[in-house]
């Protein structure tokens, strides 16, 4: 069989791949913390405006809308590795861009870039994906888990990095930050690379003994969308929504209050830690409890960290408050990708995530303009009541299904 992989010795590959997979997302942490924590900064020491600052971070999570579905579609014919690796080389390709617009400080341009950032951080984040493919239903909550997991080791080691960079590059230290995350896509691209045989195959096999049996038409968009997905889609788009908009301006807020940009970003480092540290649990919990209990909860806790966040606004209510948007995010984030994986066909499971992520694209590219307009215009009061009210839509569709047996 290709690649020498049967049912009978798949259990070790599983795990390999796993691994290398939790690997890549921790490179890919690496890279994304960099530029969650330099792009506010950079967009005002160019002369841009704090509304613009805002705009700035929906143009890096937004960017990936651009390509998120027709990614997904093509990742059920070619498999999921390819765009991993496409992504990683964008990645870097980006990376060199934003370093050379701050040192020539152009902020049109670097505008740009963060578009392209987006775009090929959707594409490497289609590694998530992989624990859908390659795991039974039972274990699904548990291995996505374990995926977000391997990116807490990349929030504790960019952290330093980020530091040790400002330390000795001096006046040009944002545009060395930029550059200093090269070498990660490219050992990002590599780790991909390694990832034998494609989970879509491992999926196949999971299914049909066989990844090289003919596959089974694909159910079109119209037929994927049930009340569940309809569901896991709203909690995901919400949650990083959320998450995008307040870690944008947490991050400005503790700027304009001279808050040294190393304290910023262990600010950031506490936020990402609650993303990952609990994913484990989390999902094992998904599992076990089922994945829209753990979704809903998650939904919940993000959204009252939000308000914390807002209307505390110092240093000391920030930082647990991002910590729970954190947290909150995890549990929707792990919660949703099991119940899009236990809902669809490996045939159909990368359109399904593009979907998903085109979602999560326009929520986060939309959220951050609507916060930084309602605190700019109403207040830190009343963008923590837009970030409390943001449960509210997940809870009610939570309501139009019955609440699926997973195990």
């Amino acid at each position: 069989m290709k690649n020498g992989v049967t049912p009978v010795n798949l259990a070790g590959t599983v795990k390999r791949n796993l691994a290398v997979l939790a690997f890549t997302q921790a490179l890919i942490t690496i890279i994304v913390q960099t530029f969650v924590v330099h792009v506010p900064v950079t967009i005002i020491l160019l002369g841009g405006s704090a509304t613009l600052a805002g705009l700035g971070t929906a143009f890096m999570w937004g960017g990936k809308l651009v390509t998120t579905y027709q990614m997904g579609r093509l990742m059920d014919m070619v498999g999921r590795m390819p765009l991993v690796m496409a992504g990683m080389a964008l990645l870097a390709v980006s990376a060199a861009a934003a370093g050379l617009s701050a040192l020539q400080h152009l902020l049109v341009p670097y505008l740009v870039v963060l578009v392209l950032f987006g775009i090929g951080r959707g594409m490497a984040d289609n590694s998530r994906i992989a624990a859908g493919d390659m795991l039974p239903p039972e274990k699904r909550g548990l291995g996505t888990g374990f995926l977000l997991t391997g990116s807490l080791a990349g929030t504790l080691a960019a952290t330093p990095m980020i530091a040790a960079v400002h330390t000795w590059a001096g006046e040009d230290s944002i545009a060395a930050a930029y550059f200093a995350t090269i070498p990660f896509a490219a050992a990002g691209f590599l780790s991909a690379f390694s990832v034998r045989p494609d989970p879509l195959q491992i999926a196949r096999i999971h299914l049909h003994g066989n990844p090289r049996r003919a596959q089974p038409q694909a159910r079109g968009l119209r037929e994927i969308m049930t009340p569940t997905l309809i569901f896991a889609y709203a909690s995901s788009a919400i949650t990083t929504g959320v998450m995008v908009a307040f870690m944008s301006l947490a991050s400005l807020l503790l700027h304009t209050h001279d808050i040294p940009i190393s304290i910023i970003s262990l600010v950031v480092t506490i936020h990402v830690i609650g993303m990952y540290a609990f994913s484990v649990p989390l999902g094992r919990a998904a599992d076990m409890l089922g994945r829209v209990l753990v979704t809903v909860s998650g939904v919940v806790v993000c959204a009252v960290g939000a308000y914390i966040t807002a209307v505390g606004g110092s240093l000391p209510l920030v930082t647990p408050g991002m910590f729970l948007v954190g947290v909150g995010w995890s549990a929707a984030t792990v919660g949703s990708l099991a119940l899009i994986s236990d809902e669809t066909a490996p045939e159909e499971r990368g359109k399904a995530l593009g979907l998903n992520d085109t979602s999560i694209a326009l929520a986060s590219l939309a959220t951050p303009i609507l916060a930084s307009a309602v605190l700019e215009h109403l207040g830190a009061t009343a963008l923590g009541l837009v970030g409390l009210s943001s449960a509210a839509p997940p809870l009610l569709l939570a309501k139009t299904f019955k609440s699926p047996r997973e195990n």
